[in-house]
């Protein structure tokens, strides 16, 4: 869903946390976006791995310590081969993937040669069935409006009236049909940026304040 240009990798985590809300293996994917890494499993959905900015390269090669950061049980691991990716990349839903499919929805956009001024990744927390769940929507501007994609429930963009400054506002216009607008917070991550003549331009944002809960 990614696709072969984006920095991925299929593990097998062994974790040996007795107290861990994670099995005793799990299978994870790490992968690139917006200048850090991220971390998904199919339990709880996507977060950030990354500690720093501006330090892929080596956080690339220091994967076993950042998965400890993750939970301190993720004591081995492994990298599988890409048959196995390509046994999960056959599935017909991604559980939790709500992270991963607005990545890959910007990607279906700009393979269709859309032309997109703006586009950031809503991260939003809400309440659900008693406790505060994450989610993930993909928002972007192009000269005919703003839009969002959220592609584990809608089938087309969402046109938006808000525009993209206040996230909070925008992920409760996103909701109001679910949850009346009922969000509690919102962050935005921006994948593309509008250059200063106004053109489209995608970039490995950095200095973007890394969301560290977990989302789904």
């Amino acid at each position: 869903m990614l696709g072969p240009d984006v920095w991925s990798k299929v593990l097998r985590i062994e974790n040996t946390n007795p107290h861990s809300p994670y099995p005793v293996t799990v299978y994870a994917t790490v992968f690139e976006t917006g200048g850090i890494l991220w971390f998904y499993n199919g339990m709880n959905g996507t977060q950030s791995l990354s500690l720093h900015h501006g330090r892929l390269a080596e956080e690339k090669q220091e994967l076993a310590s950042l998965l400890r950061e993750i939970d301190p049980g993720f004591t081995r691991h492994e990298v599988l081969p890409l048959a196995v990716a390509e046994f999960a990349r056959a599935k017909d839903e991604l559980p939790e993937g709500c992270f991963i499919e607005s990545v890959a929805a910007l990607h279906d956009l700009l393979n269709r040669a859309v032309p997109i001024r703006h586009a950031r990744l809503l991260i939003y927390y809400l309440p659900f069935q008693g406790r505060v769940r994450g989610h993930t929507v993909l928002t972007y501007e192009t000269d005919t409006g703003t839009f969002a994609i959220d592609r584990t429930r809608l089938k087309s963009p969402l046109p938006l009236s808000s525009d993209l400054k206040d996230a909070l506002v925008v992920a409760r216009e996103v909701e109001l049909d679910r949850f009346g607008g009922a969000v509690e917070r919102a962050r935005w991550f921006t994948l593309i940026e509008p250059t200063r003549a106004g053109g489209p331009a995608y970039v490995d944002t950095q200095g973007i304040g890394v969301p560290a809960t977990s989302t789904g």
